[in-house]
């Protein structure tokens, strides 16, 4: 499935916020869930919906999607973009 983060994401999402970044909010519109984002340099990006690893998926740090979390969170700026996303309900 392709995820297009959008301008609106971008410009409804808060930084450091891992329910509702851009991310986040592209990936609840298009799925009908909830995720919680993180991304860090000692452990790749990661998914996961709710409290509970009822779905997830890992990307290495030269993901676009990587790249994307960590520039929105130290301020920079971004632009829409969209990526493929693999999941499957547990």
């Amino acid at each position: 499935m392709i995820i297009q983060v959008t301008q609106e994401d971008i410009d409804n999402g808060t930084k450091g916020d891992c329910k509702i970044c851009p991310v986040a909010l592209a990936l609840f519109r298009a799925t009908g869930m909830h995720w919680m984002v993180m991304a860090s340099f000692a452990f790749p990006a990661s998914y996961t919906h709710g409290n509970i690893e009822t779905a997830s998926i890992v990307w290495g740090p030269n993901s676009p999607a990587f790249a994307f979390i960590r520039d929105f969170d130290s301020g920079k700026t971004v632009s829409p973009f969209d990526f493929d996303f693999d999941y499957a309900i547990i």
